[in-house]
């Protein structure tokens, strides 16, 4: 298929600019032209690793003196000097989206060996087959309550095609890695209110024993366990905006995990000095204790209407809030 060289300056992006970037980027436009230009800025942001992991133009020849090593290796040398790597063209992809399915011309690197040169793109990660919108639209719904089940419903309806739980199960299971997902963008303004709140889900866990079925095969033996998913919703009420600032997936909502939450969310920036005037909480669990340890936050106040955050700014401004 044709390649699509867009730089990445025309689109306002930099060079390795990360998944949320791109898909703020894309979200940016009307559906009209969704289909036709997400895939170019995608595209553009792949065009621009590949140039800065090979630092050269094109068609410009490799300099054998160049003895610098990079994030990618040939799967038949396993060389990872830069000279040795050349482009290939480019393999064709598909991606799933808000928009509907976007086809994408992922760039390839050759050895000169011969062989084929993995390289982990910053903008499109390995073997992933939605997009960043459908995966922040599951983490915004998911953290308002809804299910997987759910959110499944919701989607199918939208895209018009079949989406798996375990698909979006992992956009959750995500979280896990991330520990503390801190939005450092995000936490660039402080808000004036923030939301805490534990959000309980059960999902299923590698025992590591193994049970034969009745083919012969071993199957992972796995058993539910419950966890809960800390979150902090920033609130700006004279805007009417809020986002997710941070969570954190603890064992339970115990003194000890809301502590090193609160600990988290202080060293990224949330203090009174930024801006910061009021938490606002159930009053459930161990936060009560917790916010003591917590220097930085000196209002406190419990609201029974935390479950509708997006309308948080409504107890805010109405003053329905019992603060101490």
């Amino acid at each position: 298929m044709p390649s699509i060289h867009i730089p990445a300056s025309t689109l306002q992006l930099s060079a390795g600019a990360s998944p949320k970037e791109i898909w703020s980027t894309i979200a940016q436009y009307n559906l009209n032209t969704y289909r036709q230009l997400a895939p170019q800025v995608i595209n553009a942001a792949l065009e621009e690793e590949r140039d800065a992991l090979l630092q050269r133009a094109r068609y410009a020849r490799r300099e054998s003196s160049d003895a610098q090593q990079v994030a990618a290796h040939c799967n038949r040398c396993h060389s990872q000097y830069r000279r040795d790597f050349r482009r290939d063209g480019h393999y064709s992809r598909e991606l799933l989206s808000l928009g509907g399915v976007l086809t994408l011309a992922v760039p390839e690197v050759e050895c000169g060996c011969g062989g084929y040169v993995a390289v982990n793109y910053r903008a499109l990660a390995k073997w992933r087959r939605i997009g960043g919108d459908i995966g922040e639209k599951v983490r915004q719904r998911v953290s308002q309550g809804a299910s997987l089940r759910e959110v499944q419903e919701e989607l199918e309806e939208q895209l018009q095609t079949g989406l798996g739980l375990k698909t979006l199960n992992d956009e959750i299971m995500a979280l896990e890695q991330a520990a503390s997902g801190l939005d450092k963008a995000q936490l660039e303004r402080c808000p004036p209110v923030v939301v805490l709140d534990g959000l309980w889900a059960t999902w299923m866990v590698d025992t590591r024993r193994r049970k034969q079925d009745k083919q012969g095969r071993l199957r992972k033996v796995k058993k539910a366990q419950k966890v809960v998913v800390l979150v902090a919703l920033g609130l700006w009420p004279e805007q009417e905006q809020w986002d997710i600032l941070a969570w954190y997936i603890a064992p339970g909502e115990e003194e000890a995990s809301w502590s090193k939450f609160l600990t988290q969310l202080e060293e990224a920036g949330l203090k009174p000095a930024r801006g910061l005037k009021l938490l606002i909480a159930d009053g459930a669990g161990g936060i009560e204790a917790a916010r003591h340890s917590a220097v930085c936050f000196t209002r406190f106040a419990t609201c029974s209407r935390t479950s509708a955050v997006p309308r948080a700014w409504g107890v805010w401004r109405s003053g329905s809030i019992s603060a101490r």
